[in-house]
């Protein structure tokens, strides 16, 4: 006999987090709330540009959007926040993916590992942050 357990939201959640301060907490909810918005524009952009699905990226956005979601409903923050972290998430991946796609593009038309290397440095603080999510 098979048995299905079915958790809330709101109980992942508070089992995900339940080791955290107050601080820990919001922080951890905040960057679920980016983190999901480059994942989601990261799937975008790969399927788009590379036509292929990164392995696991769709279950690292599902479990994302359930910390996420349980947050939102424990009230651990708001609406407005949580969609403007994920706004800026996605337009942080998308400068990110843009800038790296121009460098690679360029080492392709003319190969300098120095020209690459500066090129990949000029968008190094944005994509620092977009690497954390993965």
């Amino acid at each position: 006999m098979i048995r299905t357990l079915t958790i809330s939201l709101a109980t992942l959640f508070t089992l995900t987090t339940a080791n955290l301060t107050h601080s820990d907490d919001y922080k951890y909810v905040t960057d679920a709330a980016y983190c999901s918005g480059v994942t989601v524009k990261n799937i975008a952009l790969s399927k788009r540009d590379l036509a292929i699905v990164v392995p696991g990226q769709e279950q690292n956005l599902l479990r994302l959007r359930a910390i996420l979601e349980g947050a939102l409903k424990l009230e651990r923050i708001d609406a407005v926040t949580a969609a403007n972290l994920v706004r800026v998430g996605q337009q942080d991946a998308e400068i990110c993916w843009n800038l790296n796609m121009d460098c690679f593009n360029d080492a392709l038309k003319y190969p300098d590992d120095t020209a690459m290397k500066n090129c990949l440095m000029r968008g190094e603080s944005i994509c620092k942050r977009i690497k954390a999510c993965q």
